[in-house]
């Protein structure tokens, strides 16, 4: 039998048999196969994550196995760590995972940076970021930041004007200068980066030393958790069109950027994203155990509320704008309006026509005033202070402390009678996963400080404290209902030839998935042909590597391929992106500056001025009863 057939690492592992372990991993010819997977498609740090054997997890790991990929479940070295505990751990696989990030991107001919270097020696890129919405109070949270990047060869800086946030009252960001610099060695494969803050006059060494307080946040948000998520975006059904004019409306817009350059631009309509939200809970690691595990999937159709809709981020921020048309003096609706938040980028041959649920049926701006608006407009600024005075715990609940109950509220309210929606649930061929289809009908409310007090009756930290002891008493609930005679796995049953498929082992709990799709289109204004400086397929090698990293699935990742072709990515680039987040929420970006003549570089952008000193650079923080606070990046 051959080592890949009899699986010698994956043997000791199993035993917990570090000793052992780490005679074979002496062996060059027997450590070649460290990533090799077993007859249950598991890698051994993925084992010995699952089993708990944490003595076999750091000789794995110095032995250069892989720390980036995902079991059979989706699952990578990091997430299958993050409820074991163990400090040391955490920090190793995440540093060993940065720096094996770093090194895929950078090294050798033909690496991402190589590619992207090639076709693109120098430029200057400045990129305008803003949320906009025409409810004066969300209006108020909406962060802008102007990006702007130099690269010179192997030298990159990325400037940013935001400091930090103030979540002392309505969150909002903290204005600032601060830069990230880069000096890459595409040799070896490294790269020391800093970070610099231009109004105190510091910089702080971030990479490849990693600051004290980076390694803390590391272990923070890994170590000592009831729960943790996964975000995935999926792409497979995308669909991308460009938008055909009329005599009546135009399909092209004039873009304006900075030094009197404009740009004709043509403008594509991408629908059909989905997001895949996993929240992972409840967890137990039991040993060698055929693992138990729960999940409940949601599904969301676009066009449908989500059945949170007293807690859902989505229906929020919704029944916010419709709530604050009901509440202006009973005064109708204007007919016949749209949803315009008065755009104030100068761009020519404006494109208006959203026939899809781009639009809302009413006027917001209109109606209270633009967000942007001159400060005489009384009607926009009472209308946000009279919110904020009169619903301070609904707000506070909901638009700063609530992303818990945001995200997976639809779990418990589906359940319990104050749910009115229609659901279906089935429960698949596993016998464990139940699918949800979600329709609500759920009706929208003024009093919203009301609702709060009867939905959180008692004070913050007793609802903590009852949360806690109700997790408490599911975990005993699942171990006391957990069949260990059945599910017991002995080495001879675990790498029995015969049995193969599939297999997670060692945990007990709860996963729940919310998929959701959008009907809402994302819009792009691509440059007309080979008219801009650059392309998207300048871009392409940083793009499609981050992509890989986070999609598993090869499919996916072709499809993302497909968008590039759709796009005509070898001869545009994307100069304007508008992407509705919410119905009275958006996201544009907007390339307001670009230039690949190296004489446009600042002499001295790489480096770091003579009267900056050493210092921490960390993202500022403001919170209520505290005036200044330095919050980890």
């Amino acid at each position: 039998m051959t080592i890949s057939e009899s699986y010698p690492i994956h043997r000791c592992v199993f035993r917990n048999d570090q000793f052992g372990l780490k005679e074979l991993l002496n062996n060059e010819e027997i450590k070649r196969h460290v990533n090799d997977r077993d007859n249950h498609n598991n890698t051994p740090l993925h084992l010995a994550l699952m089993l708990g054997h944490t003595e076999c997890v750091l000789p794995l790991i110095n032995s250069g196995c892989d720390v980036i990929s995902v079991n059979s479940f989706g699952w990578n070295p990091v997430e299958e760590a993050t409820m074991l505990g163990n400090k040391e751990i955490v920090r190793k696989l995440t540093i060993t995972k940065i720096n094996d990030f770093v090194k895929g991107f950078l090294k050798g001919k033909n690496s991402p940076f190589d590619q992207f270097d090639t076709m693109v020696p120098n430029f200057h890129l400045k990129i305008r970021i803003k949320f906009k919405s025409p409810v004066p109070v969300l209006a108020e949270m909406c962060p802008k930041d102007t990006i702007e990047i130099f690269k010179s060869g192997n030298c990159l800086r990325i400037n940013t004007t935001i400091a930090g946030m103030n979540t002392s009252g309505i969150p909002k960001a903290i204005k600032g200068k601060q830069s990230f610099i880069a000096i890459i060695d595409k040799e070896t494969g490294t790269c020391k980066t800093y970070l610099v803050d231009c109004v105190r006059k510091i910089y702080q060494e971030f990479y490849p030393v990693f600051p004290d307080w980076c390694i803390e946040n590391i272990i923070k948000s890994n170590v000592d958790v009831s729960f943790f998520y996964k975000f995935m975006v999926d792409l497979s059904s995308l669909t991308i069109k460009q938008k055909k004019g009329n005599l009546l409306k135009k399909g092209k817009k004039t873009l304006h950027l900075e030094r009197g350059k404009a740009y004709k631009a043509d403008v594509f309509k991408v629908k059909g994203l989905k997001t895949d939200v996993k929240k992972r809970y409840q967890e137990s690691v039991i040993g060698p155990y055929k693992s138990d595990v729960k999940t409940r999937v949601l599904k969301i159709d676009g066009n449908k509320k989500s059945p949170s809709s007293d807690e859902g981020v989505e229906s929020i921020f919704t029944k916010l704008g419709d709530d604050l048309m009901k509440a202006n003096n009973g005064k109708p609706i204007p007919a016949g309006k749209t949803y315009s938040e008065h755009d104030d980028d100068s761009d020519s041959d404006s494109d208006d026509d959203m026939s899809d649920t781009e639009q809302s049926s009413t006027d917001l701006s209109e109606t209270y005033g633009n967000s942007e608006a001159d400060p005489e407009n009384q009607k926009s600024t009472s209308s946000g202070k009279g919110l904020r005075g009169k619903n301070p715990k609904y707000l506070k609940s909901i638009l700063v402390n609530n992303i818990e109950s945001n995200s997976f509220g639809a779990f418990s309210k589906i359940q319990s009678s104050e749910f009115n929606g229609k659901f279906e649930g089935k429960v698949s061929n596993d016998g464990k996963t139940i699918v949800y289809e979600v329709d609500d009908n759920a009706g929208n409310t003024l009093n919203w400080d009301e609702m709060y007090d009867l939905k959180h009756p008692g004070n913050e930290e007793e609802e903590k404290l009852k949360a806690a002891q109700g997790q408490k008493k599911m975990y005993s609930e699942r171990m006391k209902d957990f069949d260990f005679e059945k599910n017991k796995l002995t080495e001879a049953t675990y790498f029995d030839p015969s049995q193969r498929g599939d297999l997670h082992v060692g945990r007990i709990f709860d996963v729940d998935e919310e998929k959701k799709s959008f009907d809402t289109s994302v819009k792009i204004w691509m440059s007309r042909d080979n008219e801009f400086p650059i392309t998207l397929d300048n871009v392409k090698p940083i793009l499609s590597y981050a992509y890989s990293l986070l999609e598993y699935d090869q499919a996916k990742i072709n499809k993302f391929t497909e968008i590039f072709k759709a796009l005509h990515s070898d001869k545009r680039y994307p100069i304007k992106i508008e992407i509705p987040i919410l119905p009275i929420l958006k996201c544009q970006l907007k390339t307001v500056e670009c230039n690949i003549d190296p004489s446009v570089i600042p002499q001295g952008t790489f480096s770091i001025p003579n009267d900056y000193t050493p210092g921490n650079v960390l993202m500022e923080s403001r919170k209520k009863n505290s005036s200044k606070q330095s919050s980890k990046q």
